[in-house]
C-alpha cells in the first residue's frame, strides 16, 4: 500500500511550490537553496487500506527526483525521517540526471507501526549542496551600487559579501540592486565563451559607427536560460554552456535574454553568434545573492576591450546605459515530483462461518 502526502510545512525556506510533491504528475517542487527543507504529512491511511489486526512488516520512504548540477557543484536531494522519539534519519539520494524513484527502509526506526504512527509520520525532503566549483571567469564584471549611490562596474574578483549588485527581479518584473550573500571560488579547467551578435554604436571621438561584440565566459556546466527555434516565444529552456557550444556547432540558433539599456528596463532575446571552448586552469567565481528570484546582469571585458571602447569615448559607466547586458539565471537544481510512504503488511487471518449443524453448533475456521 503506497500513499502520497496531502499537506506540508516549510522547515527551511527554499523549495518552490512544495505542494507539487503531492502526486506523481511530472510537476516538480524544486530548490537551489542549500539546506532548504519541507516536512510532508497527511498520509491518510485507514482501515480500508490496512485492515485492523494486520501486521505491518515494512515501511519505506521514497521520492521521485532528479538533479541538474550548476557549474562545479553537486546538488543532492535528501530524504529525512524524524521518528516519534525525535531521532533524525537522513538518506542522500543518488544524484540523477533524469527522473528516478528511490526508496529507503524506515521500519526499524519505530518500535512498532500502526495507523496512528503512519498517519503522523514526519517525512521531509532537503536540498544539500556540495561545493566543488564556480561559474564566472576572472574577466566578468557586475554593476555595483557605489557608496555615493552611483553605478559602477566591479570585477568579480573584487565582489564581496554585502555588495549591492544590479539584477533582474523575476517576481516583480523589474531591475534593482540586490545584496551579495556569499562569494565562492574554486579552480576550473573547461570554459565556454559565448559571443552575441555585434552591437553597432556611433563613436564619440570619430565621425563613424563602430562594432562591438559582447562576450561572456563561463565554466562548461554553468546553467543558462535560453530560447531556440521550436520553443514557444516567451518560454525558455535550460542549457549548460557546453550544450550551447555543441548545439551551435550542429547549426542550431540560440538566443540569450539580454537587458538592452538601463533606461528601457526590458529584456529581449539576442542571438548567440558563436561559442568557443578553452581548456585552461583558472579560478571560477560563483556569486550568491540574498534574493532567490534575482538574475544577475553582467559583462565581460578583456584589457583590449577596454582600450578599444576608450578610444571611441566610452567608459564603463556609459556602457551600463548603452550596451546589451545579458541576464544569467541561476538554476533550480533539485527537483522532486512526488514523495511516497509505502507499507507492506500481512492481513489478519480470514474468518469463515460454516453453516450451522443440526445440533445448533456453529463451526468457525
Amino acid at each position: 500500500m503506497t500513499k502520497t502526502p496531502t499537506s506540508y510545512q516549510v522547515i527551511v525556506d527554499g523549495w518552490a511550490n512544495p505542494q507539487n510533491a503531492y502526486s506523481e504528475d511530472g510537476v516538480y517542487t524544486s530548490s537551489s537553496t542549500n539546506n532548504s527543507e519541507v516536512k510532508y504529512g497527511g498520509w491518510n491511511f485507514s482501515p480500508s487500506d490496512i485492515p485492523n489486526g494486520s501486521t505491518i512488516t515494512k515501511v519505506e520512504l521514497g521520492a521521485k527526483h532528479y538533479e541538474t548540477n550548476p557549474s562545479g557543484y553537486v546538488h543532492y536531494t535528501v530524504l529525512k525521517y524524524v521518528d516519534s522519539n525525535g531521532g533524525i534519519h537522513e538518506f542522500q539520494l543518488p544524484n540523477a540526471g533524469s527522473p528516478v524513484t528511490n526508496w529507503f527502509d524506515i521500519t526499524s526506526y519505530e518500535s512498532g507501526w500502526d495507523l496512528s504512527k503512519l498517519n503522523n509520520a514526519d517525512c521531509r525532503i532537503k536540498m544539500i549542496e556540495s561545493a566543488m566549483g564556480g561559474c564566472y571567469s576572472e574577466h566578468t564584471y557586475f554593476i555595483r551600487l557605489a557608496e555615493n549611490n552611483e553605478k559602477e562596474f566591479v570585477n568579480v574578483k573584487d565582489v564581496k559579501v554585502g555588495d549591492m549588485l544590479y539584477a533582474y527581479l523575476q517576481s516583480e518584473d523589474k531591475f534593482d540592486f540586490v545584496r551579495v550573500k556569499e562569494v565562492r571560488c574554486v579552480e576550473a579547467e573547461e570554459w565556454i565563451t559565448l559571443y552575441i551578435i555585434p552591437h553597432f554604436k556611433r563613436s564619440k571621438t570619430k565621425d563613424e559607427f563602430f562594432s562591438y561584440q559582447a562576450h561572456f565566459t563561463f565554466t562548461a556546466e554553468h546553467p543558462h536560460w535560453v530560447w531556440h527555434q521550436g520553443v514557444e516565444q516567451g518560454k525558455y529552456v535550460q542549457m549548460s554552456s557546453k550544450q550551447i557550444w555543441e548545439y551551435l556547432k550542429m547549426g542550431f540558433q540560440i538566443w540569450l535574454p539580454c537587458k538592452i539599456t538601463r533606461l528601457s528596463e526590458k529584456m529581449v532575446n539576442v542571438p548567440i553568434q558563436r561559442a568557443d571552448r578553452q581548456i585552461r586552469k583558472a579560478i571560477a567565481y560563483n556569486i550568491v545573492l540574498e534574493r532567490k528570484d534575482a538574475l544577475l546582469s553582467l559583462e565581460e571585458f578583456h584589457p583590449n576591450d577596454l582600450d578599444f571602447l576608450k578610444k571611441h569615448g566610452f567608459s564603463m559607466a556609459r556602457f551600463i546605459d548603452e550596451f546589451p547586458l545579458p541576464i544569467i539565471k541561476t538554476k533550480d537544481t533539485a527537483y522532486v515530483d512526488v514523495v511516497f510512504l509505502r507499507v507492506t503488511f500481512t492481513p489478519p487471518p480470514s474468518i469463515t462461518i460454516k453453516k450451522p449443524l443440526m445440533d445448533g453448533f456453529v463451526y468457525v475456521e
